[in-house]
């Protein structure tokens, strides 16, 4: 299917992307928790899927940028969730809102 690109960092795909952007997108988090997520993947394994689309030629990347830049690292498999929106033609916000809404219904929590 090609390869994992991040909606969050303008399709760009997600092995190209640096520690210092992938780390530096939860403002609100200390730096020091990006290392410790990287650490629990390591040992652990990704416990909560990352979120896909399909696009085609690749995947996109909804939710889950760090647990998948982590998994691309460890070189490890990482528990994928495809998601299609079922508003057809949505909006940025309607996919969102869609998607974030069929996790939610699965138990997952962001």
């Amino acid at each position: 299917m090609g390869e994992l690109r991040s909606r969050d960092y303008d399709l760009r795909p997600v092995k190209d992307l640096a520690f210092d952007e992938i780390g530096s997108q939860k403002a609100a988090e200390p730096r020091s928790w990006f290392p410790r997520v990287i650490a629990s993947i390591a040992s652990e394994g990704i416990i909560q899927p990352i979120l896909v689309t399909t696009n085609g030629e690749h995947l996109e990347l909804i939710d889950g940028n760090h647990r998948a830049w982590a998994a691309y690292q460890q070189q490890m498999p990482a528990p994928t969730f495809i998601f299609t929106p079922a508003c057809g033609h949505c909006t940025e916000a309607m996919f969102t809102e869609s998607a974030m809404a069929q996790t939610l219904a699965l138990g997952w929590k962001y």
